[in-house]
């Protein structure tokens, strides 16, 4: 049902992560990878798009990829997951100062996130006053 889905639907997004879901559960995470892949370029791609083929990049140890999906993503978007994940990528990979920067970005959006509370980012730093 779903690839009859894709053949009429080939430039829709949701369908791609739809029939790419199914694939990780029928454990074909190469096959749902290819279809992340793909549906990432689509104009109808959303953040769920990125974040779904970021995880699964992830999973598959593809960690400095999944980063780069994702900060493609947040340049067009600031979602809430994307940021969260994007910053637990970066600081997974040792990149503290790029994880902080990500948070600062979320605090920016909404500085009340529960997911900020207990780690908030140092704020950058200040410039000495010119005398």
């Amino acid at each position: 049902m779903l690839r009859d889905g894709l053949k009429r639907l080939p430039r829709e997004a949701a369908v791609h992560e739809a029939l790419a879901l199914a694939l990780i559960r029928q454990q074909r995470k190469a096959d749902a990878l290819a279809l992340l892949a793909r549906a990432s370029t689509l104009p109808s791609a959303s953040g769920r798009t990125a974040y779904l083929h970021a995880a699964l990049l992830a999973d598959a140890g593809r960690r400095d990829e999944a980063i780069r999906v994702l900060s493609g993503a947040t340049r067009e978007r600031g979602e809430r997951d994307l940021l969260l994940a994007l910053a637990s990528y970066q600081r997974q990979a040792g990149d503290t100062a790029a994880a902080e920067a990500s948070l600062r970005r979320l605090a920016g959006i909404n500085p009340d996130d529960p997911a900020l509370a207990g780690r908030r980012p140092p704020s950058p730093p200040q410039e000495a006053p010119r005398p």
